[in-house]
C-alpha cells in the first residue's frame, strides 16, 4: 500500500491504496483513526492500474505527501 498524507489548517487526512491484480483497495480518513476502506474490482489488470495511477495523481495535486505507511496512527 502507499500511503500519502494531508496536513495543513488544523486538517489531519491520509490515503491509502494498494492494489492486486484486478482489485484496487483504499483505505481514507482522518489520521489516528481506521478510516474507511472500500475495494473495487475492475474488468482488467490495466483498467485497474489506470485507476490507481489516476487517484495518486489526484492526492499529490490536492496537496497530499508521500509517507511511510507505519507513520499514519502517529
Amino acid at each position: 500500500m502507499r500511503t500519502f498524507e494531508f496536513r495543513k489548517n488544523g486538517v489531519e487526512k491520509f490515503f491509502s491504496i494498494g492494489i492486486e491484480g484486478k482489485t484496487l483497495t483504499v483505505q481514507q480518513g482522518e489520521i489516528g483513526s481506521d478510516g474507511t476502506t472500500r475495494s473495487t474490482t475492475f474488468e482488467g489488470e490495466f483498467d485497474a492500474d489506470a485507476h490507481f495511477d489516476s487517484l495518486v495523481t489526484e492526492k499529490l495535486r490536492e496537496g497530499y505527501i508521500e509517507v511511510d505507511p507505519s507513520r499514519v496512527t502517529e
